[in-house]
């Protein structure tokens, strides 16, 4: 099944693309910012923007739709989508811990994500009590690190739990 979600995985990464931020109507039509955004296209197949649905649960709640969470479900989606050697679905599994250390570098994107949702701070108190694992950097700025990894990890368990559970359904059919 590993290279049925694999194919799925590419398949997905065609309907994300990355927009500008409008501001608000002008007469001439919307105003971009620039600030750029991750979104799924218009037409998107329904199993996918389920998938995104999905993705955006934080335990037993619904997350709004989330820049960050967006940027992370297309991250997962590539990640997936990439071959390695075997493509087996213990490879992907294995996969996780190596898409969620890839945390944002800079210390102003870690704040970003930090401030950007209620829920965050959620995360890095589950880091804090529950990762044993050295990130090698210290203070403030290594435990944001944590809740980061933290979320990354949930959004890549949840997309390839989506994928596997589209690839079965479409053998199924």
């Amino acid at each position: 099944m590993s290279t049925k979600v694999i194919d799925l995985a590419n398949t997905a990464r065609a309907y994300f693309e990355t927009a500008r931020r409008a501001t608000g109507d002008t007469a001439t039509g919307p105003r971009e910012d620039g600030e750029r955004y991750v979104r799924l296209k218009s037409d998107a197949p329904e199993w996918l923007t389920d998938l995104v649905r999905d993705a955006h649960r934080s335990g037993d709640s619904l997350m709004f739709p989330d820049d960050w969470r967006y940027r992370f479900i297309r991250e997962a989606i590539d990640a997936i989508a990439e071959p390695s050697e075997g493509d087996s679905d213990e490879e992907l599994d294995d996969l996780a811990s190596t898409f969620a250390d890839d945390v944002p570098a800079y210390n102003s994107e870690r704040i970003d994500w930090l401030g950007s949702h209620g829920t965050r701070p959620g995360y890095v108190d589950e880091a804090i009590e529950g990762y044993e694992r050295e990130i090698g950097e210290r203070g403030i700025m290594g435990i944001i690190t944590l809740g980061i990894y933290a979320e990354r990890e949930e959004v890549f368990g949840l997309v390839l739990a989506a994928l596997r559970k589209q690839a079965s359904q479409t053998v199924e059919a």
